[in-house]
């Protein structure tokens, strides 16, 4: 089963989490970049909470560092569909818009590509299918551009297409590369 896998990974971010937080100081990117790791692999177990606060707390220390675009939309993005799945609309919802914002100035990071899949998606659950269709243009447009992620144009089409959508797109993604 995974549950075995996850339980190991979780061990292993918490014991990373554990010593960059004992060495303090300079270390904070990597304080941040441990959350998330952390936060990722609670998520995939069923604790979200925890890794809502742990997100929340990575993205408070990347605003305040110089660090890597990707890391703060990485991080947003996490703490959005996080708020979604607990159940958090309105604040999910304010934090779409705010990543929105972020990706639309770096809309060639795999992240930012993502991104516009996953609010189509949180747009669509709400019902409001003029941004999903907005969106997913934004997205499938990312997702099919010239060097863009494989891994980012599968996921965005695994994201928003049924299988046979997804596969069939995906397919002609890859004459981009």
């Amino acid at each position: 089963t995974i549950a075995g896998p996850l339980n190991e990974a979780e061990r292993h971010a918490r014991r990373s989490l554990e010593l960059v937080s004992t060495l303090g100081g300079t270390f904070r990117l990597e304080k941040a970049l441990s959350d998330m790791a952390l936060a990722n692999v609670l998520s995939r177990k069923g604790g979200e909470k925890e890794a809502l606060d742990l997100a929340r707390d990575a993205q408070k220390m990347l605003a305040t560092i110089s660090c890597p675009k990707r890391d703060r939309i990485y991080c947003l993005s996490m703490i959005c569909r996080l708020e979604d799945k607990l159940g958090q609309k309105q604040q999910a919802q304010g934090d779409f818009t705010h990543l929105l914002k972020q990706v639309s100035a770096s809309p060639e990071l795999a992240e930012s590509t993502i991104a516009y899949a996953y609010a189509a998606a949180f747009y669509r659950a709400r019902g409001d299918e003029a941004g999903f269709s907005k969106l997913k243009e934004k997205a499938l447009a990312s997702a099919m551009a010239k060097g863009q992620s494989k891994i980012a144009a599968q996921a965005v089409f695994e994201t928003l297409g049924d299988s046979s959508f997804h596969i069939r797109q995906f397919r002609e993604a890859l004459d981009f590369y």
